[in-house]
């Protein structure tokens, strides 16, 4: 499949044509990482380890539970 083809499929970790750090990109469990800027978030210094990657965990699927319109905004969705 072609990337627009991935992603038109809602198949968005597989898109090559969107780089994810750790699949296409060096990154995820390393020691040490490059980012872009702007898709870097701020985490306070207080927060635990654990606490930190628990939104990553489940990322694409909330994405595309609202890309296919199955999730509102700012809805609460329980996993």
């Amino acid at each position: 499949m072609r990337a627009v083809q991935m992603t038109e499929a809602g198949e968005f970790v597989l898109c090559e044509a969107k780089p994810v750090m750790g699949l296409h990109r060096d990154g995820g469990y390393a020691e040490y990482a490059t980012a872009r800027a702007g898709a870097l978030a701020a985490i306070p210094e207080e927060a635990e380890t654990a606490v930190e990657t628990v939104p990553l965990a489940d990322a694409e699927a909330a994405y595309r539970a609202m890309d296919a319109g199955e999730v509102r905004y700012r809805a609460v969705v329980v996993p």
